[in-house]
């Protein structure tokens, strides 16, 4: 707008071209030692139009705040460009500007007073244009006593036209700074004088040097659909999904004399419990998000725990009583789940607990029942002795006889059945309990397979298989025929939900199977496997039941997001590599990158899609989405990282590697059982072993092309050497 020089620039020559005259004449007239003129400065910046009351009434002029000011000008050859800014000066001392922070109805303009003026007027309005210029001499045109009126206005708005004439020089549209214009003196020893062309010409321009594209990362957009923003489940997920969870279950009574411990042997293994209840509710029949009263008994029997009657427990864990509409203030609204015949999370946590209490109870009494038998059958072996001794004759007749040959088969079938119903001795239930829970964590997946890459921990698939620089590349191939894909059933999911969210579409599991049974890729897959890759890949939600309520659009572990539909994807594909079946026992076996037999899956599932499908959904581009929802891919690197995968490739098996593999397991939540870290081990020594093999071969090639180097360069060496002694 303006520099410091014009601000302070108040002398003016009195002998400038066409004002010495003028300037004459009016000193004359004037005491020209003593020249003020009175300054009537006014500031419209916070004065509204109109009253802010009711937005119609207008405000009259006079309610302008109208400073006075008494201006000493004096002989008065400064010009009116120095007068406005001497004023604009004056007034920015007037106001009693508070540095600190500002109340809501105080106005946010800046510095008050630190701006141009934009009108002048005296007391002669119609000669003001042509005599109330920025370049005037004041007392060319002004006597002492005179009154001038100044107007300033920070609001916003066009250029006037006295502020442009005053300020500004004119280039068409352009407003440019008008510069000090100084007279050249000539001196002899001066150097001559170059032109500017050939001074700017003259400079070298500087090297580019060429920035270094950074690889994009497909995986980077995980952290922010995350509900932690993580690429990972931490262990800071797991805590607040257990203490939602906790302040959900109901506190027996027996539990109260010892809460504490009982929260800490649950806590201890909550991690996987959640886990354990996501792959048997998706194994069974009914809802995959749900554990049926199927569901529970088949992992009773993986578990091998025993037959207990659970119509009592699991009414009981489902009773929740009446719920107030309106909860007091003081009391917190806990969200329950209304479903009487599945079991939630938090209430697979209760019926655990209540399903300890019971085989405690029950193996009391059998205890106490196998005491007394086996009392019973020590009297009348004393008995028998007695008599013997005394010389009495002992005989059985033949139903006892036949009683004992029927008894012995049950017997035997007794000892044989070793459940922890019949084998639990603990004395107390806070023993019971735990060594239930024990015995859950170590049985749950022994008989699963792929269970310590997909199940257990479903983190595991992302570390082990999918965040590699191969995987992210395949899906970037494939990235903007996807979320076309993605966009278009999520929609058709959003539509059947009633939604009304403003959100992006979230992917349903009835659109999810349709997608895929439509493109061909679901063959040599049972439902019960896409159903599990779907549940597996979905981020935990600290309270699925609170989210329940909101809209459609809101992720949540029923429906997914477009990372969570790709993790469901590379899974399916694993799967496909694997020959996984539920039905098929457990082999470790070496698995083939998932970058190979990732790429073939999903060449078939894009091009399952018919041409009228591809004709109706243009291929929406997913570099352009991200980087018009994130404001750039640059700022979403800042923020998160360059991805998970960076540093990381598949053919990499080196021992770095293997310590940066085992320093990520180190980092998960989760413990695994024994079995699934055998397991792991197994499959590390296979890759390990494969790259070995591989590293071999490769030295084994070098050198021998090196070999064939050096009898090349040797009977070039002879045939020279032959050609020289001839000659």
């Amino acid at each position: 707008m303006f520099t410091l020089n014009e601000i302070t620039k108040h002398n003016v020559s009195s002998e400038s071209s066409g004002t010495s005259e003028s300037s004459d004449s009016s000193v004359e007239q004037n005491d020209t030692k003593k020249m003020t003129i009175h300054l009537r400065i006014s500031d419209t910046t916070f004065v509204p139009k109109r009253s802010l009351r009711n937005g119609v009434e207008a405000i009259p002029k006079y309610a302008k705040r109208e400073h006075h000011i008494d201006q000493y000008i004096g002989e008065g050859e400064q010009t009116f460009r120095w007068l406005v800014l001497a004023a604009r000066e004056r007034l920015v001392a007037l106001y009693n500007f508070n540095k600190g922070k500002l109340r809501n109805r105080e106005g946010m303009v800046g510095i008050p007073g630190a701006f141009i003026p934009n009108k002048v007027r005296s007391e002669d309005p119609e000669t003001d244009n042509e005599m109330l210029k920025g370049s005037t001499i004041l007392n060319t045109v002004l006597r002492n006593g005179d009154t001038i009126w100044i107007e300033f206005n920070q609001d916003g708005g066009k250029v006037t036209k006295w502020e442009n004439e005053t300020f500004y020089q004119t280039h068409g549209k352009d407003f440019v700074e008008e510069r000090d214009t100084y007279e050249v003196v000539e001196d002899e020893d001066d150097e001559p004088e170059i032109a500017d062309e050939e001074f700017y010409n003259s400079r070298k321009p500087k090297a580019k040097t060429a920035k270094k594209e950074r690889r994009r990362s497909f995986f980077l957009e995980k952290a922010v659909e995350s509900e932690f923003k993580a690429f990972f489940e931490t262990k800071q997920t797991y805590r607040k999904c257990f203490k939602v969870d906790w302040k959900k279950v109901k506190k027996l009574k027996w539990m109260k004399q010892q809460l504490p411990e009982f929260k800490a042997c649950i806590s201890k293994h909550y991690p996987l419990f959640v886990n354990i209840y996501q792959f048997y509710s998706a194994t069974g029949e009914g809802d995959p998000f749900d554990m049926g009263m199927n569901d529970f008994q088949v992992l009773l029997r993986a578990c091998n725990i025993g037959d207990v009657y659970l119509g009592s427990v699991w009414y009981a864990v489902n009773f929740h009583g009446k719920t107030s509409i309106r909860p007091s203030k003081d009391s917190e609204s806990v969200d329950h789940d209304t479903d009487k015949n599945t079991l939630s999370r938090y209430e697979f946590i209760e019926v655990l607990f209540r399903l300890g209490a019971e085989i405690f109870a029950k193996s009391k009494e059998m205890k106490a029942a196998r005491k007394k038998r086996l009392e019973q059958e020590r009297r009348k072996k004393e008995m028998e002795e007695k008599l013997q001794a005394e010389g009495g004759d002992v005989k059985e007749n033949e139903d006892e006889k036949d009683s004992k040959a029927a008894a012995a088969p049950a017997a035997e079938t007794t000892s044989v059945s070793r459940t922890f119903l019949n084998t639990n001795q603990c004395e107390t239930m806070l023993e019971c309990i735990e060594a239930m829970f024990n015995i859950i964590v170590e049985e749950a997946f022994n008989t699963v397979d792929l269970a310590e890459l997909h199940y257990a921990d479903p983190d595991s698939f992302r570390r082990e298989r999918l965040y590699f620089v191969e995987v992210s590349d395949v899906f970037l191939k494939y990235s903007d025929r996807l979320y076309t894909i993605f966009t278009e059933y999520a929609d058709k999911s959003m539509d059947r939900a009633h939604s009304t969210g403003s959100k992006e579409p979230k992917l349903c599991l009835e659109e999810y199977y349709d997608l895929l049974n439509i493109s061909g890729a679901s063959k040599g897959l049972s439902k019960g496997e896409i159903t599990l890759a779907f549940v597996a890949s979905q981020m935990h939600s600290a309270d699925p039941l609170g989210s329940k309520r909101k809209r459609a659009s809101d992720d949540n572990n029923d429906r997914c997001t477009f990372m969570e539909f790709c993790d469901c994807l590379a899974r399916l594909a694993d799967f496909k590599a694997d020959g996984y079946g539920l039905d098929r026992e457990v082999s470790i076996e070496k698995l083939p990158k998932l970058s190979e037999v990732l790429e073939t899956f999903l060449n078939k599932l894009c091009s399952g899609f018919s041409r009228s499908f591809w004709n109706a959904n243009p291929v929406q581009s997913y570099a352009k989405y991200v980087d018009v929802k994130y404001g750039g891919y640059e700022r979403l690197r800042k923020k998160y990282g360059d991805g998970p995968e960076e540093g990381r490739s598949e053919d990499d098996a080196t021992d770095e590697e293997q310590r940066n593999r085992v320093e990520l397991r180190s980092q998960s939540a989760i413990k695994m059982p024994k079995e699934l870290e055998e397991r792991i081990n197994t499959r590390d020594a296979l890759r390990r072993k494969e790259y070995l093999k591989a590293q071999k071969i490769i030295r084994e090639q070098k050198l021998k092309e090196e070999v064939m180097a050096r009898r090349r360069a040797g009977s070039m060496a002879g045939t020279n050497s032959g050609r020289m002694s001839k000659r």
